[in-house]
């Protein structure tokens, strides 16, 4: 995600990840869906079949930086319904 997409998210009112739960093993959490993001735009929703990022309230995962790669991952649930960006 480049500087115009955090910036917009931060002047929609989105904070910034909470990533604390890295530091946490072996322990679910719940997050929330903050933002849908197609890599150019950001949704309101999005059908199960759109290849898409979501930014979470929290995650348990790193963030790219310095040289190390970003974590992929899949979430804990079958996405075959459409997503919604919560209120």
């Amino acid at each position: 995600m480049d500087a115009d997409a955090t910036s917009t998210l931060h002047k929609n009112g989105v904070s910034a990840t909470d990533d604390s739960f890295k530091y946490i093993w072996f322990q679910d959490h719940e997050s929330e869906l903050k933002a849908i993001y197609t890599g150019s735009s950001f949704l309101k929703s999005s059908a199960a079949c759109d290849n898409v990022g979501l930014v979470l309230e929290s995650t348990s995962f790193y963030a790219e930086q310095g040289g190390q790669s970003s974590f992929l991952f899949i979430l804990d649930m079958h996405i075959y319904f459409d997503l919604a960006v919560a209120p």
